[in-house]
């Protein structure tokens, strides 16, 4: 089976943004752009509104756990992604 799908991003400075910490990850809340997913069903946008800074990193890579990570929040009506 063979699937078609893309992911594409226009992101972008945002003029207004929030900072928060927790001691855990900082938080920039703004208007980061959009990112715009392709599917067989046809294509999703979704705007990106919050960017996560997680020290250390919540995730492993390859087995190993990291530093820190970046986690982009991106939302539709319907639909919230995090990549």
């Amino acid at each position: 089976i063979v699937s078609w799908m893309s992911l594409s991003f226009g992101f972008k400075v945002s003029d207004k943004t929030k900072v928060q910490f927790d001691g855990h990850e900082t938080v920039v809340i703004g208007d980061f752009g959009s990112a715009s997913h392709k599917l067989e069903i046809g294509i999703r946008k979704f705007g990106i509104d919050k960017i996560y800074f997680k020290f250390p990193s919540e995730h492993t890579l390859v087995g190993t756990n990291t530093e820190c990570e970046v986690m982009a929040y991106m939302g539709s009506k319907d639909v919230i992604y995090t990549f």
